[in-house]
């Protein structure tokens, strides 16, 4: 399905899978005319805890968010960052408020900001991060 389907969405279910809801509050799709949408955001990764499944992380086309509810409701963590676009996100598999993302520069483009390749974690569920850049530059990366 296309990413930007007005079916593509974050869904729940509470019944195992005989029905389901989106569960997308919070989550911005500015490319669409209405940004606050029920459906229609462009999800690329979520990642949950085992410790904690209510908690989760998303990345997607334009956002970091996080919801301690299930998805109920989802909160920006992309204060921080140097920029909100990317596709991975993981959490630490021994402690629920840790999560590692690795930030692109818009969809355009799909490299890392300034060309450097970064992970940056999050020790306390998305309050504040920080880049883990030493491991990561073998040499700059520049756009063709």
């Amino acid at each position: 399905m296309p990413a930007r389907s007005p079916r593509h969405c974050f869904a729940a279910t509470a019944d195992g899978g005989s029905s389901w809801q989106a569960a997308n509050w919070g989550i911005r799709a500015y490319f669409l005319p209405d940004e606050w949408p029920e459906f229609g955001q462009c999800v690329h990764k979520v990642a949950s805890h085992p410790q904690r499944p209510e908690r989760m992380y998303l990345q997607n086309y334009n956002g970091v968010y996080r919801t301690d509810d299930a998805g109920t409701l989802w909160q920006s963590i992309a204060a921080g960052l140097p920029c909100d676009f990317g596709f991975p996100a993981v959490n630490d598999p021994h402690d629920p408020e840790c999560s590692y993302l690795f930030p692109l520069v818009a969809d355009g483009e799909r490299i890392p900001p300034a060309g450097r390749a970064a992970v940056w974690r999050s020790r306390d569920a998305g309050e504040s991060w920080e880049a883990l850049d030493q491991v990561c530059q073998p040499r700059a990366l520049t756009p063709p």
